[in-house]
């Protein structure tokens, strides 16, 4: 077995130079990697996206290291972030939320009880909405998000007590452009 960087990709040692990156995606990498990657990330205001993603089959899921969590804070452009984020470990992403550009909320936000953060993005323009997740709460939140230019509602029957809320929701969207 050699060192974490003799393992790693060896263009990962270059990385932490790209203090001008824009975009970073790195799709089927090791948890081993993930796990060592904050060593390698450059703080840098240019970073615009990023997506890493661990390949894996079945069982343990793959883990974001909370050094990855304490590094979003330094990405003060980021717009676009696709990592899986852990439902159950709010208290590391959820403050960062609230105050990112990010202009897309990650998946883990409808899986636990937070969608107040939303009020708080500022930067937010458009939201997917998933399945199950259309309830008078969410529709609340909704219609204060009146920055909104592109909602995605996925096909899911409203009960007829909350029809005329997300009727009333859709008609406050004013700078809406796009509904799916």
């Amino acid at each position: 077995m050699g060192s974490a960087l003799q393992d790693s990709p060896s263009w990962l040692a270059n990385l932490p130079k790209l203090t001008c990156l824009e975009q970073l995606k790195w799709t089927s990498m090791l948890q081993r990697d993930m796990n060592n990657i904050t060593s390698y990330l450059p703080v840098t205001t240019s970073l615009a996206k990023l997506e890493l993603e661990v390949f894996f089959f079945g069982n343990p899921k793959p883990v974001v290291p909370k050094e990855l969590y304490a590094m979003l804070p330094k990405w003060t452009g980021l717009k676009g972030v696709a990592l899986e984020f852990d439902p159950k470990e709010t208290a590391l992403w959820l403050d960062w939320l609230a105050t990112s550009s990010l202009t897309n909320v990650p998946r883990a936000l409808w899986k636990c009880d937070c969608l107040d953060v939303l009020l708080k993005m500022t930067g937010l323009r458009k939201l997917d909405v998933i399945q199950g997740r259309q309830t008078e709460n969410t529709l609340n939140v909704l219609a204060q998000m009146t920055q909104l230019t592109h909602l995605k509602l996925w096909n899911a029957p409203l009960p007829s007590v909350i029809y005329p809320i997300y009727i009333s929701t859709l008609r406050g969207l004013v700078q809406l452009e796009r509904l799916d």
